[in-house]
């Protein structure tokens, strides 16, 4: 059975702020786990409402069990999060396994699951013990000196309520790079760009703008943490002439965006062209013990940071070469951020 509601607003007084982006988790399974998660999101611009308080204390809340009323003394404090359950509702409040929606009167925000994720209100349907979150992060955009707000739904199997989401997976963007006839092309360049260089990345959390990697034996490539946004891959190979698809599409983490494939001709490529093409890049990478960086524009230091956004290390280039090897022996396992003038590049440590 499916189920459709329409946005309904109630009359506000004009000096209170309009409540969109609210609905940031939920799960619906098993039953006597269904529940809401409230945070406030919005554009940067809108600076004074992170101090805000929200009294939530007789807000309605609508599932396809019925009506509910918040009958609970609790408040939504800015950005923090706030639970809502069967504990604090009077009513009927429900959240059917495989479909339903959330309607929140008196707030910009109603939520539909499952959907097609082109459209905002619309989210996946979590597993048992599973929950749908809502990951957030501020694009700058300098030609219109603004905060651009993106968002995106992903699947949690440890649900996070009371607690920031900070474990979404990123998007994926994998395919593969072949010849003139159709061999697969090892070792071919692949760099992942943000569309417009207008755009820089502001925390909270470290996801690069732009990504590269090389392809495999079989000449398939994948990028697996990518922002919810437009992309341009491009892609070069020594003795083929580079090539660009522009926008693949808006990205999701829960739809992967999969055959995203080259068809190189030979020739050689001016020197110009060939260099902003390619970037900055690492390799290997993944790594064991060490990794080389070829920069397009040297930097005086090279920082590397965790997934955290702690600085893990720093690399001295005083003599500004172009060609770096850094010694990352004593450093744990995991995914790290190279920092560098004009890219964050992902490097893995086995």
């Amino acid at each position: 059975m499916k189920y459709c509601i329409l946005l309904v607003m109630v009359i506000m007084l004009s000096a209170n702020p309009v409540m969109v982006e609210v609905v940031n988790e939920f799960q619906v399974a098993p039953y006597d786990s269904e529940r809401v998660e409230l945070r406030y999101l919005e554009g940067m611009t809108y600076d004074s409402l992170f101090t805000i308080v929200f009294p939530l204390q007789n807000y309605v809340i609508l599932t396809p069990a019925g009506t509910a009323y918040i009958d609970t003394n609790i408040a939504m404090p800015g950005l923090e999060p706030i639970m809502i359950d069967r504990s604090v509702l009077s009513g009927d409040f429900g959240l059917p396994d495989d479909s339903g929606y959330i309607k929140l009167v008196d707030f910009y925000d109603s939520l539909f699951y499952p959907g097609p994720l082109t459209v905002w209100q619309h989210a996946p349907t979590p597993p048992d013990f599973s929950s749908a979150c809502k990951f957030h992060c501020y694009l700058f955009r300098t030609d219109y000196y603004e905060y651009w707000l993106i968002s995106d739904w992903y699947i949690d199997a440890t649900p996070t309520f009371g607690a920031p989401n900070d474990d979404y997976s990123g998007c994926l963007v994998s395919g593969h790079v072949y010849g003139p006839y159709n061999e697969a092309l090892a070792g071919a360049c692949v760099t992942a760009v943000i569309v417009g260089e207008e755009y820089s990345m502001f925390l909270p959390l470290p996801y690069p703008t732009c990504c590269t990697t090389y392809t495999a034996f079989d000449g398939a490539y994948s990028f697996d943490s990518l922002l919810p946004y437009y992309y341009d891959i491009q892609v070069s190979a020594s003795g083929f002439v580079p090539d660009t698809q522009y926008s693949v599409g808006k990205l999701y983490s829960t739809v992967p965006t999969t055959n995203v494939d080259f068809f190189l001709q030979p020739g050689i490529a001016e020197n110009q062209e060939s260099k902003v093409l390619m970037g900055s890049f690492v390799r290997p990478n993944p790594f064991h013990v060490s990794f080389n960086i070829t920069m397009r524009e040297p930097v005086q230091h090279i920082d590397i940071y965790d997934v955290t956004g702690k600085l893990a290390r720093r690399v001295d280039n005083q003599s500004l070469d172009t060609d770096v090897t850094v010694d990352c022996a004593d450093m744990p396992r995991g995914i790290y951020f190279v920092a560098l003038r004009e890219q964050k590049l992902k490097v893995i440590k086995l």
